[in-house]
């Protein structure tokens, strides 16, 4: 299913592939794909959530919004980010700086108050924002440096620890 975007008066809109208008001209800006049956647009400057039929799922009320695949939605309020479930239901307060684009391995990268950490699909966050650098999870490890001091988080089922000095690559 392929959609383009299209502009008629200031106001956009999609079209498919064969020029049917499936989404009205009628907003401010619009995401160029769906997500479970949802597309994020934009109407008097603040974002929500409409079905196919541009019935509002989630009302419009937020500063700025992205989709993730897993069916959450990253949402800006008051300068800070969170994360909403397609019901609207709260997954992680609005209280981050940033949440980076795209969930690896159940994790999202989180920044707050200047520090960099890890939050997952509950909201949880599981490392927390306290580091100035932090790697993406490879192999059951993160790597954080605080300060010059840099180390290791390993991942054992869903816990995470910082015991281990060294954490060497493991083998198959």
């Amino acid at each position: 299913r392929g959609f383009a975007k299209v502009r008629i008066d200031g106001k956009y809109g999609l079209i498919n592939k064969i020029g049917n208008e499936v989404i009205s001209c009628s907003y401010d800006d619009v995401e160029l794909s769906f997500h479970n049956g949802l597309l994020l647009v934009s109407k008097n400057n603040k974002w929500g959530l409409i079905d196919e039929t541009e019935k509002v799922i989630i009302s419009f009320s937020y500063e700025s919004a992205y989709s993730f695949d897993n069916g959450l939605f990253a949402i800006k309020n008051n300068g800070k980010w969170g994360l909403i479930d397609n019901a609207e239901k709260e997954i992680a307060p609005c209280i981050y700086d940033c949440l980076v684009h795209g969930f690896r391995d159940g994790l999202l990268e989180a920044w707050k108050n200047y520090g960099k950490g890890f939050i997952d699909m509950t909201g949880k966050e599981v490392i927390p924002c306290i580091y100035n650098k932090v790697t993406g999870l490879t192999n059951g490890v993160i790597e954080v440096q605080k300060g010059y001091q840099s180390m290791k988080i390993l991942k054992i089922g869903e816990q995470f620890t910082d015991a281990y000095e060294e954490i060497g690559d493991f083998t198959n």
